[in-house]
């Protein structure tokens, strides 16, 4: 099989898988989110925050050495993965003690909640190991079997708790149910990779380990802090219900991020594969119909927002309507980070990366805490939006340095789909609760996008239009 056709098999196998994952999500959380008061779900998201943020300290980023690795290490390459899992399990033995101290001294984080957050947090970044290297071979097979079996037993766990063990505290039940179920494919994949090749702990796989992935671990917290931080700090200044409702919200974008993350796994090998080769040109094709798509998308979820959030949510959980429209466009700004940030990656610039990002994420802390107090939990929504974009801006100014002062995508064209997309949002919330007008406005963004993308791009939806037409 072709490159080519390997990248494209492997991208739509990791869209279809992934969305395949988070469907049986969608179908459970209208279960979830009735057994659930807006409490418990609060209480459980600010839980995932927390281990969101533990799981950069404790699996030290060393998954995003791997590509670069890939290539320094070719012919040592699985024994410099399982060198990475042993610096993970010493670096998890190290959190738990630390946790337990912890506990003592701040009784409120009880033991059982500080061991649960160190051994999710460690499965997690054992997961997110495997997930890295399998995206270097384009094995999206691989990944779907092991993120599905998480999933369901995720899910399933998780109910059984919920309706009995943990009935007087669901928020705990859920957590254990996530847990439990991480932790054992997590130990599956220790036992297969160090069956595959023993670690050493080999000096120049450790050095390069953790220089390479040491200063991205203020730049992995950044990033936490900026999807996490809003609603925490809702979740300690005003309430968890509140915090709930603001949650959920996220679960709509969810659709968007499963859809670029998926994606993702594919285009950073393979951008690293063209830019060795020095094909540009190409890059900054496939960069920018990648940007149009992906805004596309990210339209449609708007324009049908408020009827997702009904169908798989409650009249409890309606108020989250209104504040799902800027974290989605703030999460496309998320996407759009990823483009520039790939260069920064390539050329090993962690310090640069590392450094933009945490002043995004102090601008997001401050700009919760005001807001928040001015305007109410809402206005989070709109501060990570604000956040996402000074991200994104920062990273495409130092990867434009890095590549000395020659933009590597079309910068017109970015800015296009940000306006663009920028309208969408503002149409979206002005008919809220117009049905029927938002229909019309996806109809004729449907109708529109393939004119244009067809025209500027030369992508064959017409093409393929005008000939099934002509064949009928």
């Amino acid at each position: 099989m072709s490159e080519k056709a390997s990248v494209k098999r492997a991208g739509l196998g990791y869209v279809i898988g992934n969305y395949f994952i988070r469907g049986i999500g969608f179908l459970t959380l209208p279960i979830f989110s009735r057994l659930m008061s807006t409490e418990d779900f609060g209480i459980y998201n600010t839980y995932l925050s927390y281990e969101t943020i533990l799981f950069v300290f404790v699996g030290l980023a060393l998954h995003t050495s791997y590509k670069n690795a890939f290539v320094k290490f070719e012919n040592s390459f699985n024994e410099y993965v399982s060198n990475t899992i042993l610096l993970s399990i010493i670096n998890t033995l190290f959190f738990l003690v630390l946790g337990l101290l912890v506990s003592w001294i701040y009784p409120k984080l009880t033991l059982i909640y500080m061991v649960l957050l160190v051994i999710h947090a460690f499965a997690t970044a054992i997961i997110t190991d495997y997930n890295s290297y399998v995206s270097l071979y384009f094995k999206s097979g691989s990944y779907v079997k092991m993120s599905s079996a998480n999933a369901i037993g995720n899910i399933l766990l998780s109910l059984i708790l919920i309706l009995t063990v943990f009935k007087g505290d669901r928020s705990m039940g859920r957590i254990v149910g996530t847990v439990l179920p991480t932790l054992i494919i997590a130990l599956i994949l220790i036992f297969h990779f160090f069956k595959s090749r023993r670690p050493t702990l080999k000096r120049e796989h450790t050095r390069f380990a953790l220089n390479y992935s040491i200063p991205l671990i203020p730049h992995g917290i950044s990033q936490v802090i900026l999807s996490s931080v809003d609603r925490i700090m809702i979740a300690n200044m005003v309430g968890n219900a509140e915090a709930g409702i603001y949650s959920f919200a996220y679960t709509i974008y969810s659709l968007v991020a499963v859809t670029f993350s998926s994606l993702d796994q594919v285009w950073a090998p393979w951008f690293y594969r063209q830019y060795k080769k020095g094909d540009k040109t190409l890059i900054r094709l496939r960069a920018s119909q990648y940007a149009w798509a992906m805004g596309i998308f990210t339209a449609l979820i708007i324009l049908v927002s408020p009827e997702i959030i009904l169908i798989v949510g409650s009249e409890t959980y309606r108020e989250s309507s209104y504040i799902v429209i800027p974290i989605v466009i703030g999460g496309y700004f998320s996407f759009l980070y990823t483009l520039p940030a790939i260069i920064e990656y390539y050329f090993e610039k962690t310090k640069y990366i590392a450094g933009s990002t945490l002043l995004a994420a102090l601008v997001n802390i401050a700009l919760n805490y005001f807001c928040i107090i001015s305007f109410g939990y809402q206005a989070a929504a709109y501060t990570t939006l604000v956040t996402y974009a000074l991200y994104f801006i920062l990273h495409y100014y130092i990867s434009y340095r890095i590549s000395q002062r020659q933009s590597l995508y079309d910068t017109k064209q970015l800015l296009l789909i940000i306006a663009f997309l920028v309208l969408i949002g503002l149409l979206a919330q002005i008919f809220l609760e117009n049905l029927l007008v938002r229909i019309l406005l996806l109809a004729v963004l449907t109708l529109i996008s393939c004119f244009y993308l067809w025209r500027k791009f030369k992508v064959p939806i017409m093409e393929k239009i005008h000939r099934k037409s002509k064949d009928d």
